[in-house]
């Protein structure tokens, strides 16, 4: 935390110059106006008295000095509360600062790692352990930590740290200071309904003094907020995972079943999203979601074939129809949605010629555009139509000669590069 330094010249800060002006003003002024009156009316009233002189002059110094030391306690009282109130706000900056980053946290390791790190700012030189128990009967486990020598810290002190984590999570409320091996620690309970248990334990070394000097109330109350942030964000972090996991299955069983459907392009579906991310790579896409989307919009490009009978899928004017009927699965289904608008332009020419639906050039969406490109070689070098199969060659030379057509040119040329460098295909 920020402080401001004991030594600091009165002269050296805002505050202390409108407490030195506030000073001179309301005591200095007056102070000198009396002693202009006490030289000029009082001593000479009693001179030749030297007793009644030195009492005088004794009250006025004694004035000048209370006055004195009045202005040097109220500097000191007021820059103590400077300094609280900026240790306070830097906390609060803090929590907040971890609170908008804990709300967009991916998974679950990565909001600990937040929490962490936000907590050891908030404590100090200390070593923060984030402990968690996902269900009864299991044994505790270190999500993460943070300071210096935090992991040989819980290797060391495992027991005593568990032991803290318990009680935390037993009373709800955090631990007092207690002996943690050679050092001192407490525990704070990260619990939320529904979620896993779990504990932000601060472990410091054992020094004299009294304990709130270790663990100051107002850096416990920091870390208590920061802890029910935290025990929510693990939450929603969780529910992002198994979101991901539920999403990921489900795509894979809808794969299945349309290589299933779909006989002659069989694997057909992971060849063309492989291909697509490559192709991506090349364009200089690195943005994981994007990336991420790409993928499954490619496995999910050709949904709607499942839509289409086998009688139909040998007809052109039918099979035409699969990116509509892909963009009505897909939109119904709120994790899917984002990928309906891919699949419903991923066959659209990139010269815009095409039914009432097809969009032109850079309006389709780059990632439609990767994967019209990808399909269209797996299609070609992997069995399409009828079975027939192209050298990687020939499939290269058919798709540059309708770049600018039905293709991107932009992708093509990707193409074009990983081909030449062995990264896609391979002639048979």
């Amino acid at each position: 935390m920020r402080r401001a330094s004991g030594l600091q010249s009165i002269f050296s800060q805002q505050l202390d110059r409108a407490l030195f002006a506030t000073y001179f003003l309301g005591a200095v002024v007056p102070l000198l106006a009396v002693g202009y009156l006490v030289q000029r009316y009082a001593i000479p009233a009693v001179e030749g008295d030297s007793l009644a002189i030195s009492v005088l002059l004794g009250i006025t110094l004694g004035i000048v000095i209370l006055s004195l030391a009045a202005f040097l306690a109220l500097r000191r009282l007021s820059l103590n509360a400077v300094q609280r109130m900026n240790a306070d706000n830097d906390r609060l900056a803090a929590i907040l600062a971890a609170s908008r980053d804990l709300a967009t946290a991916p998974h679950v390791h990565a909001a600990a790692a937040l929490a962490a790190g936000c907590a050891l700012r908030l404590a100090g030189s200390h070593v923060i352990l984030i402990l968690r128990k996902l269900d009864e009967g299991k044994d505790w486990e270190l999500c993460e930590s943070a300071g210096q020598g935090a992991s040989q810290c819980f290797s060391e002190r495992g027991d005593a740290v568990v032991e803290l984590a318990e009680l935390a999570v037993r009373t709800r409320s955090h631990t007092p200071t207690q002996p943690v091996g050679d050092a001192v620690g407490l525990a704070i309970p990260m619990l939320v309904e529904g979620g896993a248990a779990g504990a932000l334990v601060v472990v410091a070394d054992a020094v004299r003094g009294r304990p709130d000097r270790i663990f100051p109330t107002e850096v416990i109350d920091a870390l208590a907020t920061l802890a029910g942030l935290s025990a929510v964000a693990l939450q929603g972090a969780e529910l992002k995972d198994s979101q991901q996991n539920f999403f990921t299955h489900t795509t894979e069983i809808m794969v299945t079943a349309l290589d299933s459907h779909n006989d002659h392009r069989t694997g057909g579906c992971h060849v063309v999203a492989q291909s697509a991310n490559k192709l991506a790579r090349e364009l200089g896409m690195t943005d994981e979601e994007t990336l991420r989307r790409l993928h499954f919009a490619a496995l999910l490009a050709d949904i709607g074939m499942l839509k289409l009978s086998p009688a139909q899928q040998k007809s052109r004017q039918h099979v035409a129809r699969h990116p509509v009927l892909g963009h009505r699965i897909l939109s119904r289904i709120r994790l899917w949605r984002p990928l309906a608008e891919i699949v419903l332009h991923h066959h659209d020419r990139f010269d815009g010629t095409g039914t009432d639906e097809t969009l032109r050039a850079d309006a389709i969406p780059i990632e439609a555009r990767i994967i019209h490109v990808a399909d269209a070689f797996a299609c070609m070098t992997h069995g399409g139509e009828g079975g027939t199969t192209r050298t990687t060659s020939g499939a290269l030379e058919e798709i540059v000669a309708d770049a600018g057509r039905q293709y991107d040119p932009r992708v093509v040329q990707a193409l074009h590069s990983l081909i030449e460098r062995g990264d896609i295909g391979g002639d048979r």
